[in-house]
């Protein structure tokens, strides 16, 4: 409500339906969608959106979180304005709008890392769904399923190898708790963001040389 700058906003929110809804999950997720919705650019939720890469209850990286919004081209320098400059702009929104908590602050009071409420991280699934693959997804996928998706995080490497060639040459984020097949990187022709921070492996597979650069 804090971007919310005249009587007829204020008063679109109080006269909203979601209100009418039993006290339960329906209604909780129905307010969440609702600040969501009312985020003030695109580019803040694609950035919310992107933050479904993280497990629940991840201590997310401030420094970090920008880096892969800035890898994914969300980010874009303007006159007097450094992309870094904007992610911190994206960042500090989406804390005011308390879709990050549990800050951890310096020492200079600047909020280093933070978490997303279990309700929140399940918004930020369900909006970024239709690219994104997550381990929660656990039905059999059919090929055009799989097509649109852009972003893998933390998935079995049974799932990434039922993945067509089509799909998996598409992937822009790869976030990997598991080996990774050999065959699967030499498919890889779009990927900006490659994450082996909690993966089983001792060793990388000769094929990510061979990725383009």
């Amino acid at each position: 409500m804090r971007t919310k700058n005249s009587t007829e906003e204020w008063l679109s929110i109080q006269k909203s339906k979601i209100w009418e809804l039993p006290e339960e999950n329906d209604r909780i997720m129905s307010v969440l969608k609702l600040s969501f919705h009312n985020l003030k650019s695109s580019l803040l939720k694609q950035c919310f959106a992107y933050c479904s890469m993280f497990k629940e209850d991840f201590e997310i990286e401030r420094d970090k979180l920008i880096q892969l919004w800035m890898a994914q081209g969300l980010l874009h320098s303007s006159p007097g304005q450094q992309m870094e400059d904007i992610g911190n702009d994206c960042f500090n929104i989406l804390c005011q709008n308390s879709l990050f908590q549990d800050a951890t602050k310096d020492d200079d009071g600047i909020i280093t890392e933070c978490k997303m409420h279990d309700l929140v991280h399940d918004l930020a699934k369900e909006v970024s769904k239709c690219e994104s693959l997550m381990r929660e997804f656990n039905h059999v996928m059919e090929d055009n399923e799989t097509h649109e998706i852009r972003h893998v995080s933390k998935v079995p490497t049974s799932t990434l190898e039922r993945m067509s060639k089509l799909s998996v040459a598409g992937l822009r984020s790869l976030f990997l708790d598991d080996q990774i097949p050999n065959t699967i990187s030499l498919k890889l022709r779009a990927l900006r963001v490659l994450d082996f921070e909690y993966a089983d492996i001792q060793e990388l597979p000769n094929s990510i040389g061979k990725l383009s650069t």
